[in-house]
């Protein structure tokens, strides 16, 4: 009744006021990918701050390459359309990915410098030579360099390689682009292999759709 069902809804208040989320590294870390992922596999094509001019201009480019003429050509080159959209955001998450991995090597660089050191980061910052003399120089010459050693894209992909944690958002991104190239490539095969069963048809002046669709499903 409306007493039972306000009790469980109270309840279900306080238990959300005690959660807390994932509390470990490896939590946290796997709720960010659990989001990166959903945003990749979103249900709607654009989701929010993505571009819809870019959008609309690969669609348009696309539409124009393919010139599709049935309701099933539409169809396959909607999913093609999808597809590469959906790349370019695994692109961009890869991107937003290293950048992270870049900004946490670079603070714990940071970190290990001493104090003397960290007071030439501005100027290092802004390419300014220090004012203080040759000592300062080379300090500074010395830090510049552990800074670009810790930003190494090469290195910082090794590091990243090196640990399981963070090799799974990567790898798992590589897995998610070969799939979108596979279907993206098989639908563009699928629309040849329709259009040379369409100038057939077109030949012999009969329509077999049922034959069509059967020809597109996959081995």
């Amino acid at each position: 009744g409306l007493v039972a069902s306000s009790k469980r809804m109270e309840s279900n208040r306080n238990n959300a006021k005690k959660s807390t989320g994932p509390r470990t590294a490896r939590g946290k870390s796997q709720a960010r990918w659990n989001a990166l992922k959903h945003g990749v596999f979103a249900s709607q094509r654009l989701i929010r701050g993505e571009d819809v001019g870019a959008y609309q201009r690969l669609s348009q480019r696309v539409l124009a390459e393919t010139t599709p003429r049935t309701a099933i050509e539409c169809m396959l080159v909607d999913q093609i359309i999808g597809n590469l959209w959906r790349l370019k955001r695994v692109e961009q998450a890869e991107r937003a990915y290293f950048e992270q991995i870049r900004a946490l090597a670079l603070a714990r660089a940071l970190r290990a410098l001493s104090a003397n050191e960290l007071k030439l980061v501005p100027e290092i910052a802004e390419s300014k030579n220090p004012s203080n003399g040759d000592c300062a120089e080379a300090m500074s010459r010395s830090v510049k360099q552990k800074l670009d050693a810790a930003a190494d894209p090469d290195k910082l992909m090794l590091d990243a390689m090196a640990s399981p944690e963070r090799a799974f958002p990567y790898s798992t991104l590589e897995q998610i682009r070969r799939s979108l190239v596979r279907d993206i490539l098989q639908n563009d095969g699928r629309l040849g292999k329709m259009r040379g069963q369409q100038m057939t048809i077109d030949a012999s002046g009969s329509d077999n759709t049922a034959q069509t669709l059967n020809s597109l499903r996959p081995a």
